[in-house]
Formats: structure tokens, C-alpha cells, sequence
């Protein structure tokens, strides 16, 4: 992957997938504008409701382990 970016990075040569990916990417750690699950105007999620202590904070650590690996592509 490094040598096939050393002339040009792939954002460059392909801008359209690097799009889609980060659509995707944004869809699926569910942040703006996919966070219908987390909707301001309401005052009670389904998962705030279920979940609390110690299984709400092991709920967001997945959450955040999505996000770090999502991000580390």
C-alpha cells in the first residue's frame, strides 16, 4: 500500500471510493448526520434507558473501538 502511493495517494486517483468510504464510515460509528438513534429532541434513547453503569460504559468502549479502527483505515 505505501509503494502504490508513492507517486500519487490514492485520494487522488480514486476521490470517489475515498467518498463512499467516508460516508460509510460516518453511517456506521453513527455521527452526523446518521445519529438517529442519539436524537437531541428526544429525552429518552432506547439504549440510555436499558443500559446503565457498567454495561452502558462497556456499550460506548464498542462504540469508541469501532471508531478508532474505522478511523485507522
Amino acid at each position: 500500500m505505501v509503494k502504490a502511493q508513492a507517486r500519487y495517494p490514492n485520494i487522488l486517483v480514486q476521490p470517489v471510493s475515498f467518498f463512499l468510504f467516508f460516508v460509510s464510515a460516518a453511517a456506521e460509528i453513527k455521527r452526523i448526520p446518521f445519529d438517529l438513534p442519539e436524537a437531541e429532541n428526544e429525552l429518552v434513547a432506547g439504549y440510555h434507558t436499558e443500559y446503565s453503569g457498567m454495561r452502558f460504559g462497556l456499550f460506548f468502549l464498542g462504540e469508541y473501538i469501532s471508531l478508532i479502527v474505522l478511523g485507522s483505515w
